[in-house]
């Protein structure tokens, strides 16, 4: 027998920052499935949400944010299987797991030469690693022995520009 749906959304975990956002399908492309659903964000655990949702970056600098993280995974994932070179690709099958990461490491390794060396440090921290600009600029602080403040300020400009950056690299348009 086949349980009944509920009628009313389950309550938000209690302490959890959480709000509906459209983001990505992941069954786009099958079955008529939509690009963008309506999911509930945890902004506690998003950083780059977090910063959207208080006004500090724009809409298209998290997206940009996002593909960054996205590549950053992509490439990483390269690591988790054994390297096959042997070419077995059939005409018209997709792209193997292991071609998606060398691509990704590619537009990774394009991407940083345009942000920097320290900015691409901090957004592999922040959009791939989880940590948040004030975390990030406490370690640093701790190994420069700067003001804290500071070096929080300095990180949230620089993190803000290099999203910028990649936004006009890839295209991704700001909305107002």
């Amino acid at each position: 027998m086949a349980k009944a749906k509920r009628s009313k959304p389950r309550m938000p975990v209690f302490g959890a920052d959480v709000e509906e956002a459209e983001i990505d399908n992941p069954e786009f492309g099958s079955y008529g499935e939509p690009e963008k659903i309506t999911a509930h964000v945890n902004f506690k655990t998003d950083p780059l949400g977090r910063l959207y949702k208080h006004h500090k970056i724009t809409r298209a600098q998290l997206q940009a944010g996002r593909k960054y993280g996205e590549l950053c995974h992509s490439a990483e994932i390269s690591g988790l299987k054994a390297v096959d070179y042997e070419p077995r690709i059939p005409s018209g099958a997709r792209i193997g797991v292991q071609d998606r990461a060398i691509e990704a490491a590619g537009d990774l390794a394009q991407a940083n030469t345009r942000i920097g060396r320290v900015a691409a440090s901090l957004l592999n921290q922040v959009c791939f690693g989880g940590s948040t600009v004030a975390e990030y600029a406490r370690r640093k602080s701790k190994e420069r022995q700067k003001s804290y403040e500071l070096m929080r300020y300095h990180h949230q400009e620089s993190l803000i520009e290099a999203l910028d950056t990649l936004a006009n690299y890839w295209g991704i348009q700001k909305t107002v």
